[in-house]
């Protein structure tokens, strides 16, 4: 009997995920490279950055700005901290496990007289 608990594989969104609040460097199929702080990221790696600095693809071209918006088919690599490699378990982490808390269901999803 296999007494070890469902483990979830950990795919390339969960990773940008574990991202966000921490500086990233990509790398754009362009040649150029943005880097920031990830503020929002959608499960099409669309991201904005904060405090970002692209470079151009000459590398002596810059230009900083507030907020940046990446489109997620417009990357070719991402660069970022060893920290974001590891599973949080965050939201999805109880779907993973298939197990619900009943007193949540309850409250929700109350019974009908």
């Amino acid at each position: 009997m296999n007494t070890r608990p469902a483990v979830r594989a950990t795919t390339p969104i969960d990773i940008v995920r574990n991202n966000r609040g921490k500086v990233v460097s990509i790398e754009l199929r362009n040649g150029q490279v943005v880097n920031g702080t990830v503020v929002r990221s959608d499960r099409t790696m669309n991201m904005v950055l904060r405090d970002s600095i692209r470079t151009g693809a000459d590398g002596n071209t810059f230009w900083r700005c507030r907020e940046c918006f990446v489109r997620g088919a417009s990357i070719k690599n991402i660069r970022m901290d060893a920290s974001a490699l590891r599973f949080s378990g965050g939201a999805n982490a109880k779907k993973a496990t298939g197990k619900r808390n009943p007193t949540k269901d309850r409250r929700h999803h109350p019974k009908k007289v």
